[in-house]
């Protein structure tokens, strides 16, 4: 299975229900969040140090691991506060929930690569996945601008979420088989 934003925005809503939100712009705000972050991490390319045989071969993984859990939603929470210059009771669930449903999100994502080894592993490097925060909250606020899901504050919170989303990924890596696939390193 490969990063999808139906399935981010059910992980997120699923969460969020679970934390008492309800309403009828939650949907609206987890679509608006998973078709964002899919859409900024699809197409991501990274390195990779590799592990096995004589040759290359193309290879294949599913599953980015090691996301930095607590800064992801301590940064989403002083980022958002130091934009609204305040914060409201529940944005410390909004900022757990957007973070638990990342972490179990890219369990989910494959990657193919094409590796120096002709067999074996190929893993990937930590810090080469060029994830950009202000990007990805650009893309989680138009994704929430094509849902209706707007208001004053909007684009604070989708940058806030881009943000701390990205500085999750300084130390996210993850596996490629090599000889299980192939093309050029990119997340799908």
């Amino acid at each position: 299975m490969s990063l999808a934003k139906e399935s981010w925005s059910s992980t997120l809503f699923g969460i969020m229900a679970s934390k008492g939100f309800t309403g009828s712009d939650l949907k609206k705000f987890t679509d608006a969040v998973g078709e964002g972050s899919v859409n900024h991490l699809k197409g991501k390319p990274f390195t990779t140090t590799d592990s096995g045989g004589d040759g290359s071969a193309g290879g294949h993984g599913i599953g980015l691991t090691d996301v930095s859990v607590g800064l992801v939603s301590s940064t989403i929470y002083s980022t958002s506060t130091s934009l609204f210059g305040s914060s409201g009771s529940d944005l410390m669930k909004v900022c757990e929930s957007v973070e638990e449903a990342m972490v179990l999100e890219l369990l989910n994502a494959e990657m193919d690569g094409l590796h120096s080894k002709g067999s074996g592993v190929g893993i990937i490097d930590v810090g080469s996945i060029p994830v950009v925060g202000e990007e990805w909250g650009s893309m989680v606020e138009t994704a929430g601008r094509l849902q209706s899901f707007i208001g004053s504050d909007w684009p604070n919170l989708a940058k806030a979420i881009g943000v701390g989303c990205a500085a999750g990924f300084v130390t996210v890596t993850g596996k490629l088989i090599i000889g299980a696939g192939g093309g050029a390193n990119a997340i799908s």
